[in-house]
């Protein structure tokens, strides 16, 4: 079980960023992560960035480093803007 994150282009040119609990293997770790609720992460980036939550629309101030809450059902996915 890890966190996998996955970088995008979207259609209209966006770059986006998907981080979700890649737990497919262990069905039962999923489930007790998702018993806990929201765990905090922290993204880095070499350089400062914007980060707009697609799902809620919350825009996270420009800094290089983000702490989020990621679901470990629903995942995070965002649009990074440079």
């Amino acid at each position: 079980t890890c966190l996998e994150r996955m970088e995008l282009i979207g259609v209209d040119g966006r770059n986006l960023l998907a981080v979700r609990v890649n737990a497919l293997a262990a069905p039962g770790v999923l489930a007790e992560l998702a018993d806990k609720g929201p765990f905090e992460i922290d993204l880095m980036f070499p350089d400062e960035v914007t980060l707009v939550d697609i799902a809620s629309g919350a825009v996270h101030e420009r800094s290089s480093q983000h702490s989020l809450s990621l679901d470990p059902y629903a995942g995070l996915f965002l649009e990074v803007r440079r």
